[in-house]
């Protein structure tokens, strides 16, 4: 049966005419699926002309103010090329200058240097912000440094919007900046007596990432006196810095969005860890805060840089705008019986509305390093579809409002091989989610930059000394 499903390697990414297929076409299947256009593309290498992208993307960027981009599985080859060409296009054709990022905040300030000059070594930089780094990330930064060159007086900025900061906390950074300022007594204040309430706050790294450690691997439980008190903190802060109160010149309204981030971020990362660590929650729960919180920082971002067009570039779970049943409950519990979550993008386009659009990804069989794509689930899957009538191995699905919708058993993502995250798949019915889908039929485990150890993969190495936790 699995090699009845796989692709044939054989026959994967032949070149593809642009052409157009309209759902009558498929009268045998015209009972499940009502998809106005399936359109074939030539592939997915970012060298391939950007042409063929343009009536597609004009299409979707029409009347958009952030697109969002996702990703069904971290890490797949052929499915990061697709996006360095969608990325590509929307810089050249559609005027977009900033994306903003499932990464690090303040590691995407380095990267952004580079992206100014093409010198120096980013690596580090991205192994920093993001969770694995790989040659398709090194690609997309060249050719966007190389369009700066040539657009100097309007270039392509990168921000993250992620609330994972695990490798600093900068709150020296936040009083320096503060310094002078109506509100930086107190703002100074308050930041030093979170060192002793907050998880991690007045740590080194080392110290920070044990911590951590303890309260997600040994089990260790949050004192909940500590976890008010963090709160309480946090949120006077952040209240202190929404008033923007600052001295002429001092600090810069990007400065001060930014400051606004990092508090924001470390708000949310506590109740992550209360939610997800000592309550035991399966995400259910600890995926709001860090999503409702990334969709506070892309809006605050892009207002405080002028509302340009943007990508919000992230995994399918978090630039979805509907919610879904992403996370299975108790194994007795089928997908449909699961709480739904609500991805990032739900948020944004609460406030946005149609100004917020996605595109989202799909595929016959996708891998990445985390583990593989979930086979389809059903006979009436949109992958088992194109894959069975339309033979194509590079599509764009055009979502047209009114079609009818497809099968809801459709294990559109998976992530972390099944063992943790996503257990049971993320069942999602893509008219709901997206307004146009990129099908990939085989995608294959992108090759990493560097053995270096993710963030991630340091909080799996065994604690060098005992850990006290109150």
């Amino acid at each position: 049966m699995n090699n009845i499903l796989r692709y044939n390697s054989r026959m994967k990414y032949l070149p593809l005419l642009l052409i157009l297929v309209v759902s009558t076409s498929f009268a045998q299947s015209k009972k499940a699926f009502q998809v106005k256009e399936i359109i074939p593309l030539e592939g997915v290498d970012p060298s391939l002309p950007s042409n063929e992208l343009t009536p597609l993307m004009t299409k979707v960027m029409n009347g958009t103010s952030i697109l969002g981009i996702g990703e069904s599985v971290h890490g797949s080859k052929q499915m990061l090329q697709m996006q360095q060409r969608l990325i590509q296009n929307a810089i050249e054709t559609q005027d977009v200058r900033l994306i903003l990022w499932e990464s690090n905040l303040f590691r995407t300030k380095d990267i952004n240097q580079y992206l100014q000059t093409c010198q120096g070594d980013i690596i580090p930089a991205i192994q920093s912000a993001h969770f694995m780094t790989f040659e398709q990330d090194l690609s997309l930064f060249d050719w966007i440094c190389k369009f700066n060159q040539s657009h100097s007086n309007n270039p392509v900025r990168i921000v993250g919007v992620d609330i994972y900061n695990f490798a600093e906390l900068n709150h020296q950074w936040v009083i320096d900046k503060t310094s002078g300022t109506k509100n930086g007594p107190q703002i100074e204040s308050l930041l030093n007596q979170t060192t002793d309430v907050c998880i991690g706050h007045g740590k080194t790294q080392p110290e920070y990432m044990e911590e951590i450690y303890a309260y997600y691997y040994k089990e260790d439980q949050i004192s909940p006196i500590r976890f008010e008190k963090c709160n309480q903190k946090l949120q006077n802060i952040l209240k202190l810095l929404e008033t923007n109160d600052r001295i002429s010149g001092k600090v810069t309204d990007l400065e001060y969005a930014e400051m606004r981030v990092y508090v924001r971020n470390l708000l949310a990362m506590q109740w992550y860890w209360l939610n997800r660590f000592s309550l035991g929650d399966s995400l259910v729960n600890s995926w709001k805060p860090r999503d409702s919180a990334m969709a506070e920082n892309v809006m605050d971002f892009w207002k405080t840089l002028n509302r340009p067009k943007s990508i919000f570039l992230a995994h399918t779970s978090h630039v979805s705008k509907f919610h879904a049943p992403f996370i299975q409950t108790s194994p007795d519990l089928s997908a449909e019986q699961t709480q739904p979550i609500y991805p990032a993008g739900t948020y944004i386009q609460a406030k946005l509305g149609s100004l917020y659009k996605v595109i989202g990804f799909t595929g016959f069989d996708i891998d990445g390093p985390q583990g593989d794509f979930a086979v389809p689930t059903s006979k009436d899957s949109l992958d088992l579809f194109i894959h069975k009538h339309t033979q194509h191995q590079v599509a764009w699905i055009d979502l047209e409002k009114g079609s009818k919708k497809f099968d809801r058993h459709w294990w559109l993502q998976h992530e972390n091989g099944g063992k943790s995250a996503f257990k049971d798949g993320v069942w999602m019915n893509p008219t709901d989610h997206y307004d146009a889908l990129i099908y990939i039929e085989r995608s294959e485990v992108a090759q990493k930059v560097s053995a270096e150890p993710s963030v991630f993969q340091q909080l799996q190495r065994e604690p060098v000394g005992p850990i006290n936790v109150e």
